[in-house]
């Protein structure tokens, strides 16, 4: 046990057959993942119902832990030459969401977080990797647009605690107490920095997309996806400061599903 290699990587002797390969930990990652954001959506969807401190904590234990299960596949991917789609995508997601909430202490964004990491596990089935097989602008090119998707996306689910603002009990009976700081304008400013972060990946994707047309790499529908989806959080990001207005974001959230789906990323 603890002999994390691939299959094909095991070495003769007595640990062959009792070692875990990459994939077996990987699994073992996606699964902690999966249990600890579906927990942190039922913890959340509890204090909804009975809002009480005790619940951040434990929202707070089962999100540390799937950033820090996403992580251990992100990077032990990397090691092995075989990175999960998942993990690129809910990694930096969850990495932004300690950030915003150290900042804005919203005690209710983990709602949307742990929704999303439950979601990638649906998104980007077992054994989807970035590996590129010499194919360099393709791999850089996916990403590029996973690295921009986890911020994008991030931002139009934002938009969801709007909705709950005004039509859940909980969060209008406690919208000026200290675990429901949320209401419109907070969101438009959490929705407006999670797009401006996500528009550099844009623009990375754009330009290694190009290169791996030019290659033969990429396909070229990808790039024109990427582009409608970069052009969109461009605009979000002009009109949107005060009054947002996420039309913008889903047209984005839509051409990147697409471009994922141009790359491989996902099977629809």
């Amino acid at each position: 046990m603890g002999c994390a290699l691939p299959n094909k990587a095991r070495p003769p002797g007595p640990c062959h057959g009792g070692c875990m390969s990459w994939a077996d930990w990987e699994g073992y990652l996606r699964a902690l993942v999966g249990i600890c954001s579906l927990a942190a959506v039922l913890v959340y969807a509890y204090k909804l119902i009975v809002p009480g401190r005790y619940p951040d904590r434990l929202a707070a234990i089962a999100l540390a832990m799937a950033f820090m299960a996403s992580g251990g596949a992100l990077w032990g991917g990397l090691a092995f030459g075989a990175i999960p789609a998942w993990a690129l995508f809910v990694w930096p997601l969850l990495g932004v969401f300690w950030l915003l909430e150290t900042e804005f202490g919203t005690h209710i964004l983990g709602l949307i977080a742990g929704g999303l990491g439950c979601a990638a596990e649906l998104l980007f089935p077992w054994g989807v990797t970035l590996q590129g097989l010499g194919a360099v602008w393709r791999e850089l090119t996916q990403a590029g647009a996973l690295m921009m998707g986890a911020f994008q996306i991030f931002a139009l689910a934002t938009w969801l605690l709007a909705f709950l603002y005004r039509t859940s009990p909980a969060v209008a009976r406690r919208k000026t107490a200290r675990f429901f700081t949320i209401n419109s304008l907070i969101v438009a400013d959490l929705a407006y920095r999670l797009n401006g972060w996500a528009l550099p990946f844009a623009l990375v994707a754009v330009v290694t997309a190009i290169a791996g047309i030019v290659a033969g790499e990429v396909p070229p529908i990808a790039l024109v996806l990427l582009v409608l989806a970069g052009l969109a959080g461009a605009v979000y990001a002009l009109v949107s400061r005060q009054k947002g207005r996420p039309a913008w974001l889903l047209m984005s959230a839509g051409a990147l599903l697409a471009c994922y789906g141009a790359l491989g990323l996902v099977r629809f």
